[in-house]
């Protein structure tokens, strides 16, 4: 750790200029004196006092595109032959970070030199191949492939019946909740579908969470299945994490819940008092459950047809004050008004007293003379008053 540290310490005289990175070379000193050599270490004698100078070989690799904002010795440079002692620490190690605005990162191989031979990583000094510069870009993961130095974790770890990790190590409050908080944005990017349709929980309780200390960026997420639509009372499902801390990567399969959220109707387009809903006019949504309530309509069925009562602006969600059954009689219009009874009709005209639905009962008044009577609505326009025909004697009575 003491050397990884002087290693990062030492990156801090990365610079960006003109879209590329170098790194600045630090202060001289005695002991440092033979990287800054002309041409880099590559020229540097292979004898300090007689003594012969051990030398790991490695070569610079050209252009080089990673799905990663990390890069690491590995990416940019491999060995020779037989690879140095130590390699493996430090191939690990992070060289500079890629700007992810599509900006190309440029390393050159004597700056690495001097880098490499001052934190100690390779123990030797460095014989370079290939290059002098190597560029590097970052380029979005495709799929849901990983590739690379991984920390892995177990799959799910033991749960104990009320839920919680048998073995979890806790994290403090502030960690777990800036690491929750990054699953929940980065399922939202992964699985915009899915975030529309469901709740998304996970709970930080459990063992592989605490695995995922200090996580700086989630490379990707992977569900094991695809949830059941319709499933009542959520479903837990696993998810593979990806991603990086400050020196490593690691890869943990997580607990999360899905459950699906209501559905509800919003207005397709703004509506205005008096329209007549048509079945393009609105759309079923998922709702979040802090804003569903009873009053939601909840099929379209029921409210293609309705009238609509004050106006909805478009993507509003529509409940039962919205709407009404439309209107075929309002107050003041002149109506027909028919008379039915014994087979017989009688039409003549009159003016509504009320406002009426298809079927609710109206009054009406005739003409002339003037007298008020009651009916239903049966159309636009239309008032029907049905009348019992008259009784007759029982001739056997």
């Amino acid at each position: 750790m003491r050397v990884a540290t002087q290693f990062i310490c030492a990156l801090a005289g990365l610079v960006l200029a003109a879209g590329s990175f170098v790194f600045a070379a630090p202060p001289e000193s005695p002991s440092a004196q033979l990287a800054a050599l002309p041409g880099g270490v590559r020229d540097a004698p292979e004898s300090v006092g007689g003594a012969a100078t051990p030398m790991a070989m490695l070569q610079l690799r050209g252009d080089v595109v990673l799905d990663s904002v990390i890069v690491r010795l590995a990416d940019v440079a491999a060995p020779v032959g037989q690879a140095p002692a130590g390699w493996e620490r430090a191939a690990a190690a992070a060289v500079g970070l890629l700007p992810t605005d599509g900006r190309r990162l440029r390393i050159e191989r004597q700056r690495l030199s001097e880098m490499l031979y001052r934190s100690g990583l390779l123990g030797e000094r460095v014989r370079w191949s290939g290059p002098e510069t190597v560029t590097l870009r970052y380029a979005e993961p495709v799929g849901k492939t990983f590739a690379g130095r991984v920390r892995p974790v177990a799959a799910v770890g033991p749960v104990v019946a009320a839920g919680l990790a048998a073995d979890a190590a806790p994290l403090a409050p502030a960690e777990r909740n800036r690491i929750r908080r990054m699953i929940e944005v980065a399922f939202e990017q992964t699985y915009e579908r899915l975030d529309e349709r469901y709740e998304f929980t996970v709970d930080h309780r459990q063992a592989n969470f605490a695995a995922l200390d200090g996580l700086r960026a989630i490379r990707s997420l992977q569900l094991a299945d695809e949830p059941t639509s319709g499933k009542p009372g959520g479903q837990t499902l696993a998810m593979i994490i990806r991603g990086e801390t400050e020196f490593e990567r690691v890869e943990a399969t997580l607990r999360i819940e899905l459950v699906e959220l209501p559905l509800a109707v919003v207005a397709g387009r703004t509506l205005t008092r008096g329209d007549i809903i048509a079945d393009g006019d609105v759309r079923l949504e998922p709702v979040a459950r802090e804003r569903f309530h009873d009053s939601l309509i909840r099929d379209l069925e029921s409210v293609v047809g309705m009238e609509v009562k004050r106006s909805i602006s478009e993507g509003r969600l529509m409940d039962l004050d919205d709407v009404t059954a439309p209107l075929v009689i309002r107050r003041g219009d002149l109506v027909e008004l028919r008379v039915v009874g014994g087979g017989v009709t009688v039409t003549t005209a009159a003016r509504a007293l009320d406002s009426a639905a298809a079927g609710e009962p109206v009054s009406v008044e005739t003409q002339s003379p003037r007298r008020k009577l009651f009916g239903h609505a049966v159309a636009h326009g239309v008032v029907e008053i049905v009348t019992r025909p008259p009784a007759t004697a029982n001739p056997g009575q």
